[in-house]
């Protein structure tokens, strides 16, 4: 999870409460489609809700504050108190929380957690009628609804917050000098390499910057690669490996053949943090990224960000990921909301969850960095007035999420081991790693992910 996020001007964000609360009177629903039907009405006995959030942005407390503070000024018996928990302590936390049955009300979740946490039965089904006061399903983007519950259960218990993607960063002014119209200069993989080809043939800066094994996303950055060649990591059911399949290990060699060709081997010893100060800084032309990126490149230097930086200056802009020979699926993570089924006051929590989900999604998301869950808040200004968010919009349609199921914590956790392998060895290797190297540390990664799964059941 990155932690630098733009933060929005107060009056900026005063302004847009006041006009999301005008849009939420009449007719009981809110601005987004949400039913007022279900919950905990303003008429009800005062109570305290309690929220367990992770460091999303570069002021989680402040944005959690500001939030809370809007939600109470509409939802005066409620009141919700915040902790901020690391994400490295977080899953031991909230596992530990579920299994006493003592814990906050209503938690952030990352969404590959969703299966095991949901796995446990301490986490609040929302009911249909709950749903449906959200706006219904249909309200969010489908990829990450398809992250709300446990792979073939049926039953929402996470609903989607906000989502985690890429898509490709490039510089202006090197695609305008090499006469490349970025419109298409990126639209499939046979278009991306002879972009980078001819960037890098022009011997006047690197074509492609990206982070290998010291990436805290290495398994994300490879996903779209191995969807768009036809293969996947495991099965829809999530009970079989299939990254080993020809398709899959076709997809992991286009990926690492283009860092072999195009990133220099410094660069992908990197860390995300590293990578994106190295493409602001004139290091290489093209590079992947999510939204906070581009916050950070008109972001005052004084304040964290690149605004000052060679390339936001020579000019920069973004496209949706490559098309592949077989499909076009960018990945979709982030962040999803739950309620514990411990807690006592589950329909006050339910109406904080809702508006975070709801009124929250401009408010907060936007500070963050990331893109909102739910399909009508990317036509807030907020969103919609910024020209760099313009390709992940165009690419929600392609969005994937993983599958929910209680294995994916160990499955992701071996993948990191075996991608970090590899990226050793296109580290130290003079070209292209050969398919066939591919082929065996995919074979090894399937049968990590089958211990995995069987360990898991």
């Amino acid at each position: 999870m990155k932690t630098f996020r733009r933060s929005l001007g107060a009056t900026a964000v005063v302004a847009l409460s006041m006009l999301l609360a005008m849009a939420c009177g009449g007719g009981g629903t809110t601005n987004n489609g949400a039913s007022t039907s279900v919950g905990y009405g303003t008429s009800q006995p005062k109570v305290t809700i309690n929220f367990w959030y992770m460091p999303n942005g570069a002021a989680p407390n402040d944005y959690f504050k500001a939030e809370a503070a809007a939600f109470n000024a509409s939802h005066p018996n409620i009141e919700v108190q915040g902790t901020l928990v690391d994400w490295g302590d977080a899953f031991n936390k909230i596992t530990t929380a579920l299994t006493s049955g003592s814990g906050p009300d209503v938690t952030q979740l990352g969404t590959t957690w969703v299966g095991a946490f949901s796995k446990t039965g301490g986490l609040h089904s929302f009911s249909q009628a709950e749903v449906d006061g959200l706006g219904g399903k249909s309200a969010f983007v489908p990829a990450a609804w398809a992250s709300s519950s446990l792979v073939g259960s049926g039953q929402a218990t996470a609903i989607p917050w906000f989502i985690d993607t890429r898509a490709i960063y490039y510089r202006s002014d090197v695609l305008q000098s090499l006469g490349i119209d970025p419109s298409s200069a990126f639209s499939s993989w046979d278009t991306m390499d002879q972009t980078l080809g001819k960037i890098q043939a022009a011997g006047k800066i690197q074509a492609f910057g990206i982070p290998g094994k010291n990436a805290y996303d290495v398994v994300h950055n490879f996903a779209p690669w191995v969807w768009d060649a036809g293969g996947d990591y495991v099965n829809a059911a999530g009970t079989k490996e299939t990254i080993s399949q020809d398709t899959s290990v076709d997809g992991v060699f286009q990926y690492a053949s283009l860092a072999s060709k195009y990133v220099n081997k410094a660069v992908l010893q990197k860390s995300n943090n590293d990578v994106e100060a190295l493409f602001a800084s004139g290091q290489f032309a093209v590079t992947t990224d999510g939204p906070w990126l581009a916050q950070q490149m008109v972001q005052p230097t004084s304040g964290g960000g690149f605004a000052d930086s060679v390339a936001t200056k020579a000019g920069f802009g973004t496209v949706p990921y490559p098309a592949g020979p077989k499909d076009h699926k960018v990945f979709f993570g982030g962040s999803n909301l739950a309620v514990t089924k411990a807690s006592k006051n589950e329909a006050a929590a339910y109406e904080w969850v809702r508006w975070l989900t709801n009124q929250g999604q401009p408010t907060y998301v936007s500070k963050v960095g990331m893109w909102p869950a739910r399909g009508l808040s990317a036509n807030a200004s907020v969103f919609a007035s910024d020209q760099y968010d313009k390709a992940f919009k165009d690419q929600l349609q392609f969005g994937k999420s993983y599958p929910m199921i209680a294995a994916w914590g160990p499955i992701e956790t071996a993948l990191v081991k075996d991608f970090g392998s590899l990226w050793d060895q296109v580290s130290q290797s003079s070209g292209p790693v050969p398919r066939s190297v591919v082929k065996d540390d995919m074979t090894k990664a399937g049968q990590d992910i089958t211990a995995a799964i069987q360990q898991s059941q």
